[in-house]
């Protein structure tokens, strides 16, 4: 799921991630993936749906990042919250791929992370690296 709203102003920056999933397992990889695309990118990282969406409407972040097996176990509100909070939270779900033959709404890859954020950076009109950038 992804919720197209008003590009970010680079006015904005530093950017706000917040990533949601429940053990922790993609914190590493997302801070990484941070700091090489926009070095002063914050990452959040909450592990449920509730939290998720506390800190969303206490300080909006541009991005979520939300596991699917998460938005799944919420009836998938949890993506439809975040994206109602306010700032115009731009949501991307994320599963594994053996999980995503029974998606109804658009889910990426894990393995896509990469990718599907340099994606959304470029979209916003916000410097891509080149390495990146491909």
């Amino acid at each position: 799921m992804y919720a197209s709203h008003e590009p970010v102003s680079p006015g904005c920056l530093p950017l706000k991630v917040l990533l949601v999933c429940p053990r922790g397992e993609y914190v590493d990889s997302m801070r990484k993936l941070a700091r090489n695309l926009l070095p002063d990118t914050q990452v959040l990282w909450v592990d449920n749906a509730d939290e998720a969406v506390r800190r969303a409407n206490h300080a909006a972040p541009q991005l979520a990042i939300v596991d699917a097996r998460l938005d799944r176990a919420s009836g998938s509100s949890l993506a439809r919250q975040l994206e109602d909070c306010g700032g115009g939270i731009d949501v991307m779900r994320f599963d594994e791929p053996q999980a995503t033959a029974v998606r109804e709404n658009s889910v990426w890859h894990w393995s896509e992370l990469p990718r599907a954020v340099a994606w959304w950076v470029r979209h916003q009109r916000l410097p891509v690296p080149a390495l990146l950038a491909r």
